[in-house]
């Protein structure tokens, strides 16, 4: 091969000549950007992708570290353009000769004397590169000489950006960031307040543009970058911006899709590229099933709560209108057509709400009356009732202040005054008060006389109340006058009852032992009427009371009978007088053997009435009645109050009147001797 002679000094010249070329390009005036790096389009939105779905390897810069790194590839490996279209090769590439053979560390060392940035470095005759004069106003410039790799800054005077917005105004000739570290942001980047900015290579800000991005944590979403590049967030983005149509930023700055609740309250509606529903009805799926939705037209959202635009409608805390039975959070109820048309002012008969089948009433602004009275000044035609869980009263009702509402089956409240009816509680007497439209418990003068019962309707019978006993008739009238009064119509029959101011300040039965007509008498604690012809222990003595209800009080001994007649239990069948003996050895008073005939031939001699005394045996020594008394007689212990007590298989009590009436008659077995009385054993308890 033929080789060329070089003269070795033509070749040294060349290469310096060459090295001055190459220095003085390094310190020539940047121009604000170069053509040929990724400038966003005019058509649609920018789409940034992250490693794995293409190949432009941006990420988003930490202002932690303040470094802007590339993804694979570290930022001092990048190249920026100069004017002439090379790339110039960061400061601390090890592989790009100075034209005098020194590395370009030292150059980076050169142009660092001034802030470590030379803006119009020049060479001087030796082929040195001479100080730099400092950083000229409003100027870009490329440089590594900081130590974060080959950067973009914006320089004025002397002072570098940091920490903010960088605009035309300025002379940059475009928005751009300016990191905390200085250098302009190139890719995505989120600013210490939470604000998202993206950067083409050359640090040219993305404005008013959509971009579709997931290189900012948050899965691939669309943002709106705004007229000076910051991202839109937590606001309305409006057609007027240039977006298109109207949308809303989230305050993480990515715009809704589906559904979302703005800090106002307002739910935002919009389909998959962002373009928000409305205004006016929307029918679809934004991620809630198929409904409808009232987009308001100055929020270009939905507003919770009751509104008549289109038509009366109720918007849900999810943005939805209300379709069917609602219950709302703070329990109230509400009800509308598939179409969404609210119920107001109406009746709705529903099963909607799990109480059953039952009629409720629509307020005017569709919530249901809930706890309180339904008016006819409403529109609903009657009085009713709205229980706390909002159905209206049907049959009877106790309302938490003990006011008792009655209602037929469309829930109307009869008319104010007396009521007679079936409630649910049987044919009963009612008073609706006029102003509660309800029945209220207690003594009342309306109408007449008469007590309300805690269940609505008024006492018929007799009802304890204080100290005494309310007596009323079949129509709810009370017994009203104090004294004597002889009736049937307290439901107990025939009976005595002594009225007086005892049922707290009203008239009533006088209760337990009291004098009356310089008698002592005893009212029945459970019946109001007075004791007659009966015993009664009260207070651990015993009572005995004739016809009128006059007392007489047992002796001791008498007592003791009584109390051994109510606790000895029958012996068996035919065996009368054993069970007497036993009840007279139990009170202590002796065993007296033989049949009812021998004790009735012993110690029973007398038939005279007025003799006839509590603790006394009666005895017959045969009747007619049955076989064993044919032969051995019948006897039985008087207690007074013409009550006696006797066995034939169980403890029989009743009247002593009907006992020596029945046993002097004939029976089938023959006739019967006269019945007497006397002391057993001829002891007198008297």
């Amino acid at each position: 091969m033929l080789c060329a002679k070089v003269d070795p000094s033509v070749s040294r010249m060349r290469l310096f000549a060459a090295s001055l070329m190459i220095v003085a390009a390094a310190f020539a005036p940047v121009p604000a950007f170069a053509e040929d790096v990724g400038a966003a389009s005019a058509e649609g939105p920018v789409a940034i992708e992250t490693a794995g779905e293409s190949a432009t390897d941006v990420s988003v810069a930490s202002e932690e570290t303040g470094v802007e790194t590339k993804a694979g590839e570290p930022a001092q490996a990048e190249q920026a353009s100069s004017d002439d279209g090379t790339r110039q090769a960061a400061s601390g590439d090890e592989g790009a000769d100075a034209s005098d053979g020194s590395s370009a560390d030292d150059s980076s060392q050169a142009a660092a004397k001034v802030q470590g940035v030379a803006a119009d470095g020049a060479a001087s005759d030796d082929g040195s590169v001479a100080d730099a004069p400092a950083v000229a106003q409003g100027r870009w410039v490329v440089t590594s000489a900081y130590g974060q790799g080959l950067q973009r800054y914006w320089f004025v005077g002397d002072e570098m950006a940091k920490c903010r917005l960088v605009t035309p105004d300025e002379g940059a000739g475009c928005y751009a960031y300016a990191t905390p570290a200085g250098y302009v942001v190139r890719g995505a980047y989120k600013a210490s307040d939470g604000s998202f900015y993206l950067g083409d290579n050359d640090g040219r800000l993305t404005v008013s543009r959509w971009v579709v991005s997931s290189a900012y944590g948050q899965g691939l979403q669309r943002y709106w970058a705004g007229s000076e590049g910051a991202f839109a967030k937590g606001r309305l983005v409006t057609a007027d911006e240039g977006a298109g149509w109207y949308a809303y930023a989230t305050p993480s700055c990515y715009v809704v899709r589906g559904t979302y609740e703005a800090s106002d309250g307002t739910i935002c509606v919009a389909d998959n590229d962002g373009r928000l529903a409305g205004p006016g009805w929307a029918v679809g799926d934004y991620g809630q099933g198929l409904q409808r939705y009232w987009v308001d037209a100055d929020r270009r959202g939905c507003v919770p709560g009751y509104s008549t635009d289109g038509w009366a409608h109720y918007t849900t805390p999810s943005g939805y209108v209300v379709r069917g039975g609602y219950r709302a959070p703070d329990g109230s109820l509400r009800y509308a057509d598939n179409d969404g048309r609210l119920s107001v002012s109406s009746w709705v008969v529903t099963a909607a709400f799990g109480h059953g089948l039952q009629r409720y009433w629509a307020g005017s602004e569709g919530a249901f009356a809930k706890g309180g009275l339904v008016t006819p000044d409403e529109g609903a035609g009657w009085y009713a009732y709205a229980t706390p869980s909002c159905y209206v009263v049907r049959g009877a009702y106790a309302a938490s202040d003990g006011t008792v509402y009655v209602a037929n089956n469309d829930g109307r409240i009869p008319n104010v005054g007396w009521v007679v009816g079936d409630y649910g509680q049987g044919l009963q007497r009612y008073w609706v008060d006029a102003t509660k439209r309800g029945c209220v418990p207690g003594y009342s003068d309306d109408g007449w006389a008469h007590c309300t019962t805690s269940a609505g309707y008024v006492l018929r019978g007799r009802c304890r109340l204080g100290e005494g006993m309310l007596l009323a008739d079949n129509d709810g009238r009370l017994a009203t006058a104090k004294g004597w009064t002889v009736s049937s119509a307290y439901g107990d029959g025939l009976q005595r009852y002594w009225l007086d101011e005892v049922c707290q300040g009203h008239v009533g039965a006088r209760l337990g032992l009291f004098e009356a007509d310089g008698s002592l008498r005893y009212g029945k604690p459970d019946q109001g009427y007075v004791s007659r012809t009966e015993i009664n222990k009260v207070d651990g003595s015993w009572y005995a009371s004739d016809n009128d209800g006059k007392l007489t009080k047992l002796n001791d001994n008498q007592a003791r009978v009584a109390d051994a007649c109510l606790s000895t239990p029958s012996p068996g069948g035919n065996l009368c007088s054993e069970w007497v003996t036993e009840v007279f050895e139990k009170a202590g008073f002796g065993y007296y053997a033989g049949d009812a005939c021998d004790q009735y031939y012993a110690y029973c001699h007398s038939a005279d009435l007025s003799q006839l005394k509590p603790g006394m045996v009666i005895a017959v020594g045969h009747h007619g009645h049955t076989w064993a008394g044919h032969r051995w007689g019948h006897i039985a212990i008087y207690l007074g109050g013409d009550v006696f007590y006797d066995n034939v298989g169980w403890i029989r009590t009743g009247s002593a009147s009907w006992w020596l009436d029945y046993y002097a008659q004939s029976g089938p077995y023959g006739s019967s001797e006269q019945p007497r009385w006397g002391w057993l054993g001829n002891f007198a308890l008297a």
